[in-house]
């Protein structure tokens, strides 16, 4: 339907390949389909899942905190806390809003098997019925 591109960061997490800590593939499955945040405004916007992080950075940029408070709350989380530790509630969590739609680790094979299959069958979906 016109896309260019399509990423699917968040759906290889939870695959059998990912080698990010099974903290973080939990929190991936676990998530709700409105289970992620957008934070660092002003700062380096990133999507992550719903956690004690997120919920610190939301309440300084609602409450127009300092950029330099921002920026040392931001800075003191990171992906490696979640990835590497395990640290899904102060870490950050990165993965993007189609978290809520994965609920299952699958191989990375299967997972592109199906990315193939659901495109061969819009595209058929999409042919004139001429």
């Amino acid at each position: 339907l016109g896309a260019g591109a399509a990423q699917f960061g968040t759906r290889f997490l939870a695959s059998h390949e990912a080698t990010v800590h099974p903290n973080y593939k939990a929190a991936v499955l676990a998530a709700t389909v409105d289970g992620t945040r957008a934070v660092g405004r002003g700062l380096s916007v990133t999507r992550a899942l719903a956690n004690e992080f997120t919920a610190r950075m939301t309440e300084l940029e609602e409450s127009n905190a300092d950029l330099d408070v921002r920026r040392k709350a931001f800075q003191a989380a990171t992906l490696r806390d979640a990835a590497l530790y395990g640290d899904v509630t102060w870490g950050k969590a990165e993965a993007g809003q189609s978290a809520g739609l994965i609920h299952s680790v699958l191989p990375a094979a299967e997972i592109v098997e199906r990315i193939v299959a659901e495109y061969v069958d819009a595209r058929e979906r999409l042919r004139p019925p001429w």
